[in-house]
C-alpha cells in the first residue's frame, strides 16, 4: 500500500509539473509578439502591417528585409495606437533565407541595408507601449502638411513608454512646415544610439529641421543622445536641431553637432542638459548646460555623404568609454565594431583603419 501510495503521489506531482509546464508554455505562447515579415520592396505590404499592428492588442515585431523600399511623395507608413498600448519594434537587415518568419536577423546591425525611400513616416504610440526603430535608414520623405512632420515618431499625451532610436540614419527628409524628423518620448524616455541625422531641411521659420526630446516631469534621464551624427540640417529657425527636456535630463556624449546655418543644435533648457566628449561646430551652443566636459569644437573630417570619418579624423578615440548614465554601444551605425582603438570615435561612424592613424608612413625594418 505504501508502495502504491508513494507510486500515487509521483504520479500526481509529474501530471502537476506537466500541468504547471503546459500552462506556462501556453502563458508564454499568449504573451509572444506578434512577427510579421515584409519582403524586401513591399512598401504596400510594410503599410498594412503597420495598421494591422495597430489594432491587434499584441506587441508586433516587423521585421524588414534587406532592400530598398521606394515609396510615391504622400504615401503615408502610419501606426496610430489610440486604441491599444502595446510595444512596436521595426527592425531592417533581414536576410532571405529560411530561419525565421523574414529569414535570419542581421547579425549586426547595419542602416546601409535596409532604406525606405520617400512616403512619409508616423507613429504615434499610448500607454505604455513601447518603440523602437533598428537597423533602418528613412529617406528623402516630404511632407507640406501643417500638422504632421513627414517623420514624425512619438506618442499620445498619456504615452509613457520609450522610444528608442538605433543604429539609424535619417538623409535627405523635408517638410514645408514643420520638422523635417520629430522624435518626442511624451512622458517616457528617448534614446537616440549609433544614428545619422543629416541634410534634414525645414522651410518653416519657427520649426527646427531635426526636433528630439521628452516631456517627462520626472527629473530623471528622459533624453538619451549617444554617439549618433548631426551634420548639414537646414531651417530658417533658430537652430538646426533641437533637445528639448524641460523638467528631466538631456544628456549627450559622444555626439557631433556639426550645423552652421543659422546654428546647429540648442538645448531648450540647458539648466538639464549634461553634455560629455562631443564636438560642436560652435561651442557656444553648449553655453549653460547643467554640466559639459570634454567638448571640443574641430572639423570632424567628413569623407562620405553619409558623414562617415577619414582616417585623420581628430574625433578618433576621443569618445567617452561611458559609466553610470551610458553605455557604448557594440556596434557603429553601419555594424562595425564600436571600440576599435583606445577609445570609442566621436560621431556615429568608427574608424577602423589604423594604419596611418597618426600621419607617419610605416617603413618595414628591412
Amino acid at each position: 500500500m505504501n508502495q502504491l501510495w508513494n507510486c500515487f503521489k509521483t504520479s500526481h506531482a509529474l501530471k502537476s509539473a506537466l500541468l504547471s509546464s503546459l500552462l506556462l508554455i501556453t502563458s508564454m505562447h499568449a504573451s509572444a509578439a506578434t512577427v510579421t515579415c515584409i519582403t524586401a520592396g513591399d512598401t504596400a505590404g510594410l503599410q498594412a502591417a503597420l495598421a494591422t499592428a495597430a489594432n491587434n492588442n499584441d506587441d508586433d515585431i516587423i521585421e524588414l528585409q534587406t532592400g530598398l523600399y521606394v515609396m510615391p511623395t504622400n504615401f503615408p507608413l502610419s501606426y496610430s495606437a489610440a486604441a491599444e498600448q502595446k510595444d512596436l519594434t521595426i527592425e531592417g537587415g533581414y536576410s532571405g533565407n529560411m530561419a525565421g518568419p523574414c529569414g535570419a536577423p542581421p547579425t549586426t546591425p547595419n542602416a546601409r541595408q535596409t532604406l525606405l525611400y520617400g512616403g512619409t513616416l508616423y507613429v504615434h504610440m499610448a500607454g505604455a507601449g513601447s518603440f523602437a526603430l533598428k537597423s533602418v535608414t528613412i529617406e528623402n520623405t516630404f511632407s507640406a502638411d501643417p500638422t504632421f512632420s513627414p517623420v514624425e515618431i512619438g506618442g499620445y499625451i498619456d504615452f509613457t513608454g520609450s522610444v528608442t532610436i538605433e543604429n539609424a540614419m535619417f538623409l535627405g527628409n523635408w517638410s514645408t512646415t514643420k520638422s523635417a524628423v520629430y522624435i518626442f518620448a511624451a512622458k517616457g524616455s528617448l534614446t537616440v544610439q549609433d544614428s545619422v541625422f543629416a541634410n534634414n531641411q525645414s522651410s518653416s521659420p519657427t520649426e527646427s529641421a531635426v526636433h528630439l526630446g521628452s516631456l517627462s516631469t520626472t527629473g530623471s534621464l528622459c533624453a538619451l543622445i549617444i554617439n549618433s551624427t548631426f551634420a548639414s540640417n537646414s531651417t530658417a529657425a533658430a537652430a538646426a536641431v533641437d533637445v528639448y527636456a524641460s523638467m528631466c535630463i538631456a544628456a549627450a556624449a559622444n555626439d557631433i553637432f556639426w550645423d552652421a546655418s543659422p546654428a546647429g543644435v540648442k538645448f531648450e533648457y540647458p539648466q538639464w542638459a549634461y553634455l560629455t566628449n562631443d564636438d560642436f561646430y560652435d561651442l557656444s551652443e553648449a553655453d549653460n548646460a547643467a554640466q559639459a566636459t570634454a567638448l571640443l569644437s574641430a572639423d570632424p573630417m567628413f569623407i562620405n555623404s553619409d558623414f562617415s570619418l577619414g582616417d585623420m579624423s581628430p574625433l578618433r578615440d576621443l569618445g567617452s568609454p561611458g559609466g553610470f548614465i551610458f553605455a557604448v554601444g557594440p556596434y557603429d551605425v553601419i555594424g562595425n565594431p564600436r571600440t576599435y582603438g583606445a577609445k570609442p570615435d566621436i560621431g556615429a561612424f568608427e574608424i577602423q583603419d589604423v594604419i596611418f592613424a597618426h600621419g607617419f608612413d610605416f617603413t618595414l625594418p628591412f
